[in-house]
């Protein structure tokens, strides 16, 4: 399994993310006042042993994998603020994850309120297999190759490896949309990952229900 070199600090991104509607609907902005202090803990602890004496020397040895720009502590917030902190840590979890391409071997999208079912992708050798089941109907195929290229490029624009653990809206929100979700992620290479949550969602959630054609306006 190759290790990621810089979760420690792009495990944020989720926390530095809005939380959405099933619609897509802004439910949440970040809570930057909270997420801050506990980012920059976990920075200092990451780059601790680098070989620098200052702190903007430090900073600059992270970002500058991207593009060079050097960065202070005082300029920090005002970054975070205008999204282009975010974007940093996005291009940083991209060269971790993208460096080997991490195959995917399985997903299991677990869903239960207005919709309800148990959507499959398993990749079993050079094929690639969808299931969906649900009360009224069980539906199992091999997708052409062009389909499961397709399909597979869908999937990788989902960045899921940017998404936060646990996703819980509001409960007056269980009116318009009681949905309960949970989606795990087996990679090729043993590294795993669970997304869970209940009336509230990351961005791009619409476009996973896509991959196994589930149409919101039959739902909502």
């Amino acid at each position: 399994m190759k290790r990621e070199r810089y979760t420690k600090i792009t495990d944020f991104i989720g926390s530095f993310s809005p939380i959405y509607s099933i619609e897509g609907k802004v439910l949440r902005e970040p809570d930057y006042a909270s997420v801050w202090p506990m980012f920059r803990e976990a920075y200092l602890k990451r780059v601790q042993k680098a070989p620098h004496r200052t702190a903007t020397e430090k900073w600059a040895w992270v970002f500058g994998k991207i593009n060079g720009i050097v960065f202070s502590h005082e300029e920090l917030p005002e970054e975070v603020l205008s999204g282009r902190f975010l974007d940093l840590l996005q291009k940083l979890k991209q060269i971790d994850f993208q460096t080997e391409k991490r195959l995917l071997q399985e997903v299991h999208l677990y869903l239960n309120g207005i919709i309800n079912g148990h959507y499959q992708l398993v990749r079993k050798e050079d094929r690639l297999h969808r299931q969906i089941t649900t009360a009224e109907q069980e539906e199992a195929h091999i997708l052409k190759p062009e389909e499961k290229d397709l399909v597979l490029n869908k999937w990788r624009a989902l960045h899921t490896e940017e998404w936060m653990k646990n996703y819980h809206g509001d409960r007056r929100m269980q009116k318009e949309c009681d949905l309960k979700w949970d989606l795990f992620i087996q990679y090729e290479d043993g590294a795993a990952a669970i997304y869970r949550g209940m009336n509230a969602f990351p961005a791009r959630f619409q476009e996973l229900l896509a991959l196994f054609e589930i149409e919101l306006n039959r739902t909502i």
